[in-house]
């Protein structure tokens, strides 16, 4: 399973979007990969506050 901590901001619908994208990306690299489990969770701040912001990124 793979977590993924987004904008506590984002939709559900960019959330799932996002995970589609990860989720293609893994297999991709990973041919031998039949499933992908990928859970969003809120990015929290170094102070346990959630963290704003207005973008996403994906390192791949």
């Amino acid at each position: 399973m793979l977590h993924a901590e987004v904008d506590p901001a984002m939709t559900v619908e960019a959330s799932h979007r996002l995970t589609g994208i990860i989720k293609e990306r893994v297999r991709e690299r990973l041919p031998g990969v039949d499933s992908v489990l990928v859970h969003i969770e809120p990015h929290a701040a170094p102070d346990g506050c959630a963290a704003g912001g207005s973008g996403s990124t994906i390192d791949a």
